[in-house]
């Protein structure tokens, strides 16, 4: 027989999840390090504001999409759905969000 058809959206997913976990264990690390260390973080420079944009969004989604999961491999498959609804929407509503304050 022939092997079932991946399903893309998931593996999509697991992309993203572990792309943002990279991201963040990169940045946040040299972040504290930099704040710990009284650097002056510019805000006024498009590539900062890009920056905190980005670790903002990447520990967002990491962190949803970790709590997603959990609720899933708890046994709450059902429950597991209407999270991963509800944090897709808050997700979005955050981003839009921090993207309105920051630029």
């Amino acid at each position: 027989m022939y092997p079932s058809k991946p399903d893309r959206q998931t593996g999509l997913l697991w992309f993203l999840f572990s792309a943002t976990a990279t991201i963040s264990a990169f940045t946040l690390p040299v972040h504290l390090w930099a704040l710990m260390n009284l650097f002056d973080m510019n805000r006024g420079n498009f590539f900062m504001k890009s920056y905190f944009f980005v670790v903002i969004a990447a520990g967002l989604y990491h962190s949803f999409y970790r709590i997603k999961t959990i609720i899933f491999d708890i046994g709450f498959p059902r429950a597991a759905k209407i999270t991963a609804f509800l944090l897709a929407f808050l997700f979005i509503t955050l981003i839009i969000g921090a993207a309105l304050i920051i630029f």
